[in-house]
């Protein structure tokens, strides 16, 4: 969130909503409270106390959210550089402090060198034996890969662990991700535009394709979002929807649509995205401070119900977004167009391929396998894979993708 208030910043000066001066104090403000903050291992922790400025408990560092805030204070540092005429002298110095916040962050800390993956977060001063890991390329954490990648601090093998699953869809494939969710695979085009005839380009394609056949109540968009259900203390809960045909679980699809996922895809078909969010204005998802936070369509007697909220991230990537396709591309450029970052731009620029073993959805759940039964991997030469502690038919280490040795399948 913090990492998102920062370029949205940067894209309320570039639509001349904000003055640079205004901009840059704002930012100024921000970046000298984070430097105060208590890190860990130069990592922000999850959530902070706002009026003590000490991390909640238990501490939790996420993976994915620390390579995002090095990825946007990047992307601010730059911005920052190309306002430098217009700022007075004492903010000179704020796109080294910028620099210096991301290149401070140890990413080394949160990586599995057996595995060669990310885990998704850490508790600090906790065993680590039931973390999980993000191993697919269809991810948000997409993002952090390629950043410590891209500044050496973990080897280029990492970005040919994330698995490349083909799942099969209506109308061609895609990749299947963790939830099925479109911002799983479209928050990293916030600073790393579509590159077409590419694996992730075709990947990206098709899940919104399969996003816009899914469309309860005419509009599309299943995200993770707040939803119309409620905590003890009446806040809005917040659960990972998504479209099961794109994701590792088998349940039925969410009916929750979020306007913030369907503006993130406008890169990919703009038109079909404006004429959704006319179609959520016209639901009266708008309020006076931009689109409400989602429509939840899960109690189809009741119509849908609107939640009302505004999240900050996810008013973040709107603005984002907007200013990447109304002013070529300009937040994405400030993160793809570093050097440093075009010395890896291969790695986004992979060929499709023949896409082999795509996985179809099974119409019927299986049982779990029972204790010690070999499965077959997506991979054969990489390991061999048993199902053999809990939780069931999970994988020793580096398969891709497993399934029962089954006709069933």
């Amino acid at each position: 969130s913090i990492g998102l208030y920062l370029i949205s910043l940067l894209a309320a000066e570039k639509l001349r909503l904000l003055p640079a001066a205004e901009a840059a104090r704002r930012i100024s403000e921000t970046i000298s409270t984070l430097e105060m903050l208590p890190k860990w291992q130069g990592h922000l922790y999850s959530w902070y106390d706002t009026r003590t400025l000490e991390p909640l408990p238990p501490p939790f560092v996420s993976s994915a959210d620390s390579g995002q805030l090095a990825v946007c204070l990047t992307a601010c540092a730059q911005g920052l550089r190309a306002l430098l005429p217009a700022l007075p002298e004492t903010l000179h110095d704020l796109p080294a402090r910028a620099d210096a916040l991301a290149e401070a962050m140890d990413f080394a800390a949160l990586f599995d060198k057996e595995a060669e993956l990310f885990w998704v977060g850490v508790h600090p001063g906790q065993p680590n034996e039931t973390r999980s890991h993000y191993d697919l390329l269809a991810s948000e954490a997409r993002l952090l890969s390629f950043y410590a990648v891209m500044t050496g601090q973990v080897s280029l093998r990492h970005w040919y662990r994330l698995g490349r699953i083909p799942v099969r869809i209506r109308r061609g494939q895609s990749l299947l991700s963790r939830n099925g969710s479109l911002s799983e695979y479209m928050t990293p085009l916030l600073f790393q535009p579509p590159v077409p005839g590419t694996l992730l380009n075709f990947a990206l394609k098709a899940a919104l394709r399969q996003q816009q056949s899914h469309r309860p109540g005419g509009v599309y968009g299943v995200s993770e979002s707040g939803c119309h259900a409620f905590d003890p203390e009446l806040y809005y809960q917040y659960r990972a929807f998504g479209l099961p045909s794109l994701a590792q679980r088998s349940d039925p699809p969410d009916n929750v649509v979020a306007p913030y996922a369907s503006i993130l895809a406008l890169p990919l078909d703009l038109r079909r995205g404006f004429q959704n969010l006319l179609r959520l204005q016209n639901m009266g998802m708008e309020g006076p401070m931009g689109f409400f936070e989602a429509a939840d369509f899960s109690e189809k007697q009741h119509g849908f119900q609107i939640v009302r909220s505004h999240m900050s991230c996810h008013q973040g990537m709107i603005l984002a977004t907007l200013c990447n396709v109304l002013c070529d591309q300009y937040i994405a450029r400030l993160f793809s167009d570093l050097p440093s970052v075009q010395a890896y731009r291969l790695l986004l620029q992979e060929k499709p391929g023949r896409l082999r073993g795509a996985v179809r959805r099974p119409r019927r759940k299986f049982p779990p396998l029972p204790r010690g039964k070999a499965v077959r991997s997506a991979f054969p030469s990489t390991h061999t894979c048993w199902a053999a502690e809990a939780p069931p038919g999970s994988s020793m280490r580096r398969a891709a993708g497993i399934w029962p040795e089954t006709d069933g399948c």
